[in-house]
C-alpha cells in the first residue's frame, strides 16, 4: 500500500518537472521571438538611416553631374560674377538631359534656385519663375549646408487606367558652388527613396530570417539537452527519493523500535524515562501537579513456570489492552519491562491519581481474576512531585516504595502517599 502511494508520489515529482521544463521552453521561445521583434526594429530603424543617407548621397552626386554636364548652359557670368541662369534658347536641350539624368538615379522632380530663392528651372515648368523667400530648407542650403527631409508624396495617375500612388520621397538641398567656392545658387531634389527602403527592407527580412534560422537552430539543440537532462536528472531524483522513502521507513522503524516495547506496542523504558523528565521539566515550568502510577503483576513468575512464557506472554498483553482502555486522555502507559508499568500522570493531583489507579486495578480484576483465587492481579504504588524532590527518580522511589508496601499488605490492592482515605485500598466481596 505505502509503495504504490511512494510511487505515485514519484509520478506526480516527474509531471511536476516536466510541466516546469515545458513552461520553461515556452517562456524562452517567446523571450526569443520577442528578442527576434527588437532586434528587427533597431535594424530596421539602422537600414532606414542607412537608405536615406545612400539616397542623400545620391542626391548630392546627381546634383554634381547635373552641375558639370550643364555647366556651360546653366551658369553664366555677368559683369565678372558668376550666377545661375538658363537661356530660353539652352532650356529644351537642358530639360532632356536633365530628365534623362534624373531617370538614371530615379529622381521624381529637380530645382534650381539662384542665390535670390527664384527658380530658374524646374521639372515642373509651372513653377518656373517663383521666388520661395520663406523656404528654410532653401535658406539653409544657400547658407553652404545639405539639407534633407523625408515625407510621403501623392503622385498622380498619368493614364486614365492607373492609379495614383504614394512614395516615400526625400527632398534634398544642395548648395551650388561658383568656380572661386562661393554660393551661387542651390538645388532642391525629389527623390524617390522607395527602392532604397525597399533594399532595406528586404536585407533585414533576409538578416532575420538567417538569425531566426540560426536562434531557432540552437534553441532546438539547447532545448533537446535541456529535456534530455531534465529527464535524466528526474529519473535520477525519484531513485534518490525512492531511496530516501525507504531510509525514511527503515528510520521510522528504528525509532518504532528504540522507543516501543515489541510485546505490547506501549512505550519502552527508555521512552518512559523521556517522558518521565519532560513531564518533570514542565511541572517545574508550569507550577503543575505531576503523579507517576508504578504498577506490577502479582504471582506473574508463577504464570510463566505452570503455563509457560507464551501465555505470560499473552497475558502480559492483554493486560497492557485493558489498562490503557482505563487510563485518562493525557496519561501515558508505558512498560517498563517484565511485569512492570508505569502510568505519567501530568497535571493530576494525588487524589486525582489515585481514583485512576484503583480505575485501573479494579479493571484488571475483573477481567483476569477467578473464584479460585488463582487469577492474575496487580499491585499499585502512587506518589506524586512534591518540593523536597530534586528530579524524576525520587518520584520513583516513592512510587516503587508505595508498591512494595502494597505487595506487603497481600497485593491486588493500591498503596499511595499523601492522602489518608485513599491510602489503601482493595475490593472486597
Amino acid at each position: 500500500m505505502s509503495s504504490r502511494y511512494d510511487n505515485h508520489d514519484d509520478t506526480t515529482s516527474v509531471r511536476k518537472r516536466t510541466h516546469l521544463l515545458t513552461l520553461f521552453v515556452v517562456l524562452s521561445f517567446i523571450t526569443m521571438s520577442i528578442l527576434l521583434v527588437l532586434v528587427g526594429v533597431v535594424q530596421n530603424r539602422i537600414m532606414r538611416g542607412l537608405a536615406i543617407e545612400n539616397a542623400r548621397t545620391d542626391s548630392t552626386i546627381a546634383t554634381s553631374v547635373v552641375k558639370i554636364l550643364q555647366a556651360g548652359k546653366l551658369i553664366k557670368r555677368v559683369n565678372g560674377v558668376e550666377r545661375l541662369e538658363l537661356a530660353a534658347a539652352d532650356f529644351s536641350q537642358f530639360d532632356r538631359q536633365t530628365r534623362q539624368i534624373l531617370n538614371v538615379f530615379n529622381m521624381v522632380t529637380l530645382k534650381f534656385f539662384d542665390d535670390s530663392s527664384r527658380i530658374i528651372y524646374s521639372t515642373d515648368w509651372n513653377t518656373i519663375g517663383d521666388i520661395e523667400e520663406d523656404n528654410e530648407h532653401l535658406l539653409r542650403a544657400l547658407n553652404g549646408e545639405v539639407y534633407s527631409i523625408v515625407k510621403k508624396q501623392e503622385i498622380p495617375a498619368r493614364y486614365s487606367n492607373e492609379v495614383a500612388s504614394v512614395l516615400d520621397v526625400m527632398d534634398t538641398y544642395v548648395p551650388v558652388f561658383g568656380s572661386e567656392k562661393q554660393i551661387i545658387g542651390s538645388c532642391e531634389i525629389n527623390l524617390d527613396i522607395s527602392p532604397y527602403i525597399a533594399d532595406s527592407r528586404a536585407w533585414l527580412f533576409r538578416s532575420l530570417t538567417d538569425i531566426g534560422a540560426i536562434m531557432l537552430i540552437m534553441f532546438g539543440l539547447l532545448s533537446g539537452l535541456m529535456w534530455k537532462a531534465a529527464r535524466t536528472i528526474a529519473s535520477h531524483t525519484i531513485e534518490i527519493e525512492s531511496a530516501n522513502n525507504e531510509l525514511r521507513k527503515v528510520n521510522n522503524s528504528l525509532s518504532r523500535l528504540a522507543t516501543t516495547d515489541e510485546l505490547t506496542g506501549l512505550m519502552n523504558r527508555r521512552a518512559a524515562m523521556q517522558r518521565l523528565e519532560e513531564a518533570w521539566a514542565q511541572s517545574d515550568r508550569n507550577q503543575t501537579p505531576l503523579c507517576c502510577i508504578l504498577i506490577d503483576v502479582d504471582h506473574f513468575k508463577r504464570i510463566n513456570d505452570e503455563f509457560g512464557h507464551a501465555v505470560g506472554d499473552e497475558v502480559l498483553r492483554r493486560m497492557a489492552i485493558n489498562m490503557d482502555r482505563n487510563t485518562r486522555a493525557g496519561e501515558t502507559l508505558c512498560r517498563l519491562g517484565g511485569e512492570e508499568f508505569l502510568i505519567i500522570c501530568p497535571l493530576s493531583t494525588i487524589d486525582e491519581a489515585v481514583v485512576g489507579a484503583e480505575r485501573i486495578r479494579q479493571g484488571v480484576e475483573a477481567e483476569f481474576s477467578d473464584s479460585s483465587g488463582r487469577g492474575s492481579t496487580i499491585s499499585i504504588g502512587v506518589a506524586q512531585k512534591v518540593p523536597y524532590m530534586s528530579r524524576s527518580d525520587d518520584l520513583l522511589i516513592i512510587a516503587d516504595d508505595m508498591l512494595y508496601k502494597a505487595k506487603r499488605r497481600g497485593r491486588n490492592r493500591m498503596c499511595s502517599t499523601d492522602t489518608p482515605r485513599l491510602v489503601e485500598s482493595k475490593k472486597t466481596g
